[in-house]
């Protein structure tokens, strides 16, 4: 196909008009021919399918990411959890949070996994407590370490490489999985982001 790009997701134009996005393997279409083409492709050949979509906070990745895995019955893969997980499991386990080194060995250490669109810590599903207000305030600080941001990718490469994803957040398009399949970039104006 051509690199003509997306302009909108013409199906939720309507709730998010000052979205924009760009796919740099699509032709030009509207978001019920991108699903259904993305649906048909990974009926068709039976592979494993990654889309990864970019773009500032608050311009609905999450949103868009959330309504495309569930047209398509794939996992929406949200990478900012696999940071609160980790947050979640140094707390548990009284790691010190100002030490790199112990945070960095207990990261690549950590067994991390995502089933049925939940994280799963060392076994236990704890997608119902990464959103505490003990884990917001660390999380953010925690991500922030670069080693720890290469242990991240590693674990959410490992992930998609036996399920297909709808993955979003920092970098996914350009660092994470510079190789997807389908890449998006999500912009809104800053108004919008400030809702």
């Amino acid at each position: 196909a051509e690199d003509n790009g997306i302009d909108a997701l013409a199906t939720y134009k309507q709730y998010f008009p000052e979205i924009v996005i760009t796919d740099i393997k699509m032709p030009q279409m509207d978001g019920l021919e991108l699903v259904e083409k993305i649906r048909q492709i990974s009926k068709d050949t039976k592979i494993i399918m990654n889309i990864a979509i970019d773009g500032p906070d608050g311009a609905g990745k999450s949103t868009i990411a959330k309504l495309i895995a569930e047209k398509l019955n794939i996992t929406f893969l949200n990478s900012g959890s696999f940071y609160r997980g980790i947050t979640l499991g140094l707390l548990r386990d009284k790691i010190d949070l100002t030490d790199e080194n112990k945070i960095l060995a207990y990261a690549e250490n950590l067994d991390l996994d995502y089933v049925d669109n939940h994280l799963i810590l060392n076994g236990e599903d704890v997608n119902h407590l990464l959103h505490q207000d003990i884990i917001s305030e660390h999380a953010s600080p925690i991500s922030a370490i670069v080693e720890l941001r290469h242990i991240v990718n590693k674990k959410l490469r490992k992930i998609t490489e036996k399920q297909s994803v709808v993955c979003e957040g920092r970098d996914i398009t350009t660092v994470v999985f510079p190789n997807a399949e389908h890449k998006f970039y999500l912009d809104a104006s800053s108004d919008v982001r400030a809702k």
